[in-house]
């Protein structure tokens, strides 16, 4: 029950703006994720602390780019099933563990698992930043 309350308050905060930015001519981080395996399971979120829960689908599928007014620290991901209320801590190589700066893009690749009681993994999970 705890699980579920708190994944329900990161998916609600993850809705909120960060409104971080100085002016309107900041330079924002952006996300982009290609998730192979997502096209038809939309319930998938990938979780980012002090980021929050962003859809994996609308990210893979309708290209949706995802803003934040601030560097972010990547150090942990979680693969999260709407449907299950199922929160997986993912695996991560070297290559997602960064600092991404202002006027950076970090794009997450991999193909979506999903596994035995509604929990899923990215597989061959790579991140860049550029």
């Amino acid at each position: 029950m705890k699980k579920n309350i708190l994944l329900l308050l990161i998916i609600c905060l993850s809705i909120l703006p960060c409104v971080y930015a100085d002016n309107a001519n900041s330079q924002v981080t952006q996300i982009k994720m290609n998730i192979r395996g997502i096209e038809q399971q939309k319930h998938y979120f990938l979780c980012l602390p002090s980021i929050g829960c962003l859809s994996m689908h609308a990210a893979t599928v309708k290209d949706k780019i995802y803003t934040i007014h601030r560097p972010i620290e990547v150090r942990n991901m979680f693969v999260t099933n709407l449907n299950s209320m199922r929160l997986t801590r993912q695996k991560m190589p070297d290559s997602c563990k960064v600092t991404v700066n202002t006027g950076q893009t970090f794009t997450i690749t991999g193909t979506l698992i999903p596994g035995e009681h509604d929990q899923a993994h990215i597989n061959q999970l790579q991140c860049s930043v550029s």
